[in-house]
């Protein structure tokens, strides 16, 4: 037979390789044993790794190390590339710990997985057979006694055979189910009950809880009658709340086949609830109907003529129950419960009116439960029943539920748990009715607003401290809670939507008193937010107050804290933006920028620093032309010296600054002017560190807003094959999707998108017009590559910027053609191409009329005029 074997020798056995002789001035050193090899001598240079030929699987147990260098050899100060690291606290004085044999690690390994497998019982155990013994006979004797035997192991050695049960309830969860239901119909002893009971309802709500059609419906028409029997005769307190539960996941299922329902069931709850006798066997009949009611789910509506007949006699029924005073705590908690219950079918029955009465009855008695808990699952199951389509049972009901939540957050012994739970119901309600809760807000009383800010601040302490947070320059998330984040939003809405003559100062008065001065940083730190939120909404009544909000934001700019001076640095940004400094006040703005100088140049914190330079940036830019001219060079050298730092997100700040601190004083800058040219160009063409995209294309749209207002900027300017090259170098980046999704989220994005309509514009004043051209189809292929990346609102508005580049490349190209052909005819087929791809993914919208003017992201000022003249051209469209 021939053999097709390659040529290479057999596995075999190849025996340790001698060690070498000993060095010079040394004495020969024994092998050492393999278990206990030592470190690598720092003499000895082990041979360098190169890629093994093929050769066939050998077994060669590692030879001996060699022996170790001596001590003043002059090799010994050398270490291999390949060495371990050195131990600091290693004394080499010292003997070395014994190595452990991998081979033998390998199989301790292994003989400790074996011994666990063993102790498993069902390592080697056939299920089958069990299965069949305890499942597939006519009777129930055999689980019965299995069961009973279980009873009796401690608890501490049941783990194996429960084991079993999860098995058989994982592999055979139709006959594990019918066998337990008609073991319970029987009625074994308690101790048997009560883990049937506990099986069952693992079985069908927790081992396939998700799989509805896991236990077909013929089985659980078998199952039902069963387990309903037993629950009528059930008189144990304990087995009730979980045979209920399993009753109505049955019922849920069965519902889900839509087989007619379970009648049965409901006709018994309505015959339970409607006992009104006192004697104990019809007491214990009511707790059952309760229990069965309030675990009911809204699928039973399927049976819509019992409920037509019975809905409104249950409402009243209950409704005696749930004003009654003599009712015991538990009752009536059941009864509250089942009213809900009643409640959540009321939208399906078109039960507006009695649905609206259930939630106001509820609202009333929400809190009033001693156990926190149970309050606790009733704002839960209220916030469920919220974000169902019950619109018809809430509406004008909406002020009840917000005074009811209210009064739960506002509590002193409330946990952070219940109170984060009633803001976000609020909050919940807020979102789903925006304008009825607007409203409800606006029409707040001064009493009542006191107590939303009260428990807003309350909840907004509750912030860490987190070393993640200086890591990030924008708003971190680190450190902030839960509670934070809905305290914060209580907060907002209280200051956008409340009465400003009411809440302003009311919110100096909190400040002043409790925030302002307290040793809580936390505090404080609200305190920076609240006047934030302010400043957004509440102009006029800021303006008033204006003397107590500058103290308070000069107060914590000077804090020792670092959160709280981001929050007052925050605070006077919006100050800035909002032009709430009142006219002639320039001492205000000169204290202003003295402390945020300040605060640049002495804080070693970038996330500080950057918001620093934002600020300024907004005061500079809302202060004022004739406030300008005394600080506006300070701003200058400042920006330009911060264009030396090393982080990224500083110097791009610091760019847009410049520029536009520039565009407001032009004469006093003219002495800036070639130091500010250098310092961008060494950003754009000189920097070996390869800055930012973002900071590259600020710095090349900063150059060409100087550039736009410098005479002869074409004639001072050499360098336009760079500034080419650079667009091309954009041009490759804004194909790498990559990019757009993992460097910059949506608002980055915008923005960058944002500067380059500006740089498009200005590059055909100042550069040649491919310039500018080319920065125009950088815009269409961020479009394309861009697509389905934003929100549908903000791709729409892409597409219809990249529209209006490509009519305006089209028409350079036609305008060119008879002069440079060849340009012309690149331009106009490269842009009727991407004209053609954006087509593509926009032939939906492509004929919509409406463009730009939804949003003031991506229009700026100067590329307004251009988009008028086109729509003037084209009909007023597209």
């Amino acid at each position: 037979m021939e053999d097709f074997s390659p040529s290479y020798s057999s596995p075999s056995y190849s025996p340790p390789s001698s060690p070498p002789p000993s060095p010079p001035h040394s004495t020969q050193s024994k092998p050492l044993h393999f278990s206990t090899t030592e470190a690598f001598s720092p003499s000895y240079s082990p041979p360098s790794y190169s890629p093994p030929s093929y050769s066939p699987p050998s077994y060669s147990p590692p030879s001996s190390p060699l022996p170790p260098s001596p001590p003043h050899s002059s090799q010994s100060k050398l270490l291999h590339p390949n060495a371990p690291p050195r131990n600091p606290y290693h004394d080499p004085s010292l003997p070395l710990p014994p190595q452990e044999c991998y081979y033998k690690q390998v199989a301790d390994k292994r003989r400790k997985i074996e011994i666990q497998r063993d102790r498993s019982i069902l390592h080697g155990f056939d299920l089958q057979p069990t299965a069949t013994s305890l499942l597939h006979s006519y009777g129930v004797v055999s689980l019965q006694n299995f069961i009973n035997d279980f009873t009796k192991v401690p608890l501490k050695k049941r783990n194996a055979k429960k084991k079993l049960f999860n098995s058989l309830a994982f592999h055979y969860p139709t006959s594990f189910s019918l066998k337990l239901a008609k073991l319970l119909l029987i009625h074994p002893p308690i101790h048997i009950r009560s883990e049937v009971v506990s099986l069952l309802r693992e079985t069908l709500t927790e081992t396939h809880g998700k799989d509805d059609r896991k236990i077909s419906c013929l089985i659980l028409v078998e199952i039902k009658s069963p387990i309903l029997e037993s629950f009528k005769n059930e008189v144990e307190e304990v087995l009730l709340l979980p045979l209920s539960e399993t009753i109505a996941n049955v019922a849920s299922r069965i519902y889900g086949f839509s087989i007619g329902g379970w009648l049965e069931l409901l006709e018994y709850i309505v015959s339970c609830v409607s006992l009104n006798r006192n004697d104990d066997d019809s007491v214990l009949k009511q707790r059952k109907g309760l229990m069965l009611l309030a675990e009911l789910s809204s699928d039973v509506i399927e049976n819509r003529e019992f409920w037509k007949n019975h809905y409104v006699g249950l409402y009243e029924n209950l409704v005696v129950r749930m004003v009654d005073e003599t009712a015991n705590e538990n009752f009536q908690n059941l009864t509250f419960n089942a009213l809900l219950a009643l409640m959540g079918m009321s939208q399906a029955l078109e039960e507006f009116e009695v649905g609206g009465d259930i939630l106001l009855l509820l609202l009333d008695y929400i809190d009033r439960n001693p156990r926190e808990e149970i309050v606790l699952n009733r704002v839960q199951d209220l916030g469920d029943f919220i974000s169902l389509d019950v619109d018809e049972v809430i509406d004008g009901k909406e002020e009840n539920m917000f005074q009811s939540l209210l009064r739960i957050a506002e509590k002193e012994d409330a946990s952070e748990e219940l109170r984060c739970a009633a803001v976000q119901v609020i909050k919940e309600l807020d979102e789903k009715n925006v304008y009825t809760m607007a409203k409800v807000m606006n029409e707040i009383s001064d009493v009542d607003a006191r107590r939303v800010l009260k428990v807003s601040l309350l909840m907004m302490l509750r912030i860490e401290e987190d070393p993640l947070w200086f890591k990030s320059n924008e708003e971190s998330k680190a450190g902030i809670s839960q509670s934070f984040a809905l305290g914060r939003f209580l907060m907002y809405w209280l200051c956008f939507e409340a009465d400003g003559s009411i809440i302003v100062p009311m919110a100096i008065e909190f400040l002043k008193t409790s925030y302002s001065a307290s040793k809580n940083w936390r505090k404080r730190h609200a305190g920076m937010l609240l006047i934030a939120a302010f400043s957004e909404r509440q102009k006029n009544d800021i303006v008033k107050c204006f003397v107590e909000f500058e103290s308070l934001i000069m107060k914590s700019l000077n804090d020792g804290h670092h959160r709280v001076v981001w929050a007052a640095i925050n605070a006077t940004k919006w100050l800035g933006e909002c032009k709430l400094i009142p006219h002639g006040k320039y001492q205000y703005h000169m204290k202003f920028f003295a402390k945020l100088f300040s605060i640049v140049k002495s804080i070693h914190c970038s996330k500080l620093q950057v918001n620093a330079i934002i600020a300024i940036r907004t005061l500079a830019i809302n202060c004022g032309l004739d406030k300008m001219t005394s600080f506006g060079e300070e701003i200058v050298v400042v920006m330009l010296e911060l264009l030396k730092n090393d982080q990224a997100k500083i110097k791009e700040e610091a760019v847009e600054t410049l520029e536009s601190v520039a565009a407001l004083i032009p004469t006093n800058f003219k002495k800036y002017y070639h130091r500010t040219m250098e310092t961008l160009k060494g950003i754009l063409f000189h920097n070996h560190n390869k800055p930012s995209l973002l900071l590259r294309i600020k710095s090349l749209e900063c150059m060409s807003s100087i550039l736009s207002r410098t005479e002869n900027a074409k004639a001072k300017f050499i360098q336009e094959d760079a500034v080419n090259e650079l667009i091309y170098s954009f041009a490759v980046i804004a194909y790498m999707t990559i990019f757009w999704c993992s460097c910059l989220d949506e608002n980055g994005r915008i923005h960058v998108l944002n500067i380059l309509s500006h740089l498009s514009v200005r590059s055909m004043r100042v550069f040649y017009p491919h310039v500018g051209r080319g920065v125009k189809l950088l815009i269409i292929r961020a479009a394309e590559t861009l697509k389905g990346r934003f929100s549908p609102f903000l791709d729409d508005i892409l597409s219809n910027v990249a529209l209006l580049w490509l009519y305006c490349l089209i028409e350079d190209g036609r305008s060119i053609m008879g002069e440079e052909t060849e340009d012309g005819a690149k331009i106009s087929d490269m842009a009727v191409s991407a004209l053609g791809k954006i087509c593509e993914f926009q032939c939906e919208n492509i004929d919509d009329p409406q463009i730009l003017f939804r949003s003031d992201e991506l229009v700026t000022e100067e590329t307004f005029s251009e988009i008028l003249d086109f729509m003037d051209k084209h009909g007023g469209g597209f």
